[in-house]
């Protein structure tokens, strides 16, 4: 929300000047999204589960 309450144009500089960077993390983040979709539409409670715990165990690595 931060994002879009901006102005965009500082935004598109930002984005565009981060592309790699940027596109990685949405490859990134699309592809975990893909996969949630997949284990809730086959209500894989293990799989959703490990998505989870996968996602947890990673985000203190991504505060340094």
């Amino acid at each position: 929300t931060r994002v879009a309450l901006s102005d965009p144009s500082l935004w598109a500089g930002i984005l565009m000047e981060n592309r790699e960077a940027v596109l990685l993390a949405m490859e990134r983040l699309t592809g975990w999204l893909d996969q949630a979709t997949t284990v809730l539409r086959h209500g894989d409670r293990c799989g959703l589960e490990r998505l989870l715990q996968d996602a947890r165990d990673a985000r203190p690595r991504c505060q340094r």
